[in-house]
């Protein structure tokens, strides 16, 4: 966690088997999931990522996918000003 001017950015990472950067900008649009043998037999819509980056720019924020050579790594900026 860190903070730059008004803007607070969290990481979240795990240790699965990551994301391809080619799915960077896919991942985030509505129903789309990307087909592998983790996600196979497991139940979901594929829309949580897009949910969250949608609320998260409502704020002022994003979320986006970093690079990462262990897991999945998402970076979410919030702005923090008192301004609305």
């Amino acid at each position: 966690t860190k903070i730059e001017e008004n803007t607070a950015y969290i990481t979240v990472s795990d240790n699965g088997p990551g994301i391809s950067a080619k799915f960077a900008d896919l991942i985030f649009q509505p129903f789309y999931r990307i087909d592998n043998k983790l996600s196979d037999g497991t139940s979901g819509t594929g829309i949580d990522l897009n949910i969250a980056r949608e609320l998260t720019r409502k704020h002022g924020g994003d979320i986006k996918l970093i690079s990462s050579e262990i897991g999945a790594v998402f970076e979410v900026s919030i702005n923090i000003s008192t301004k609305v």
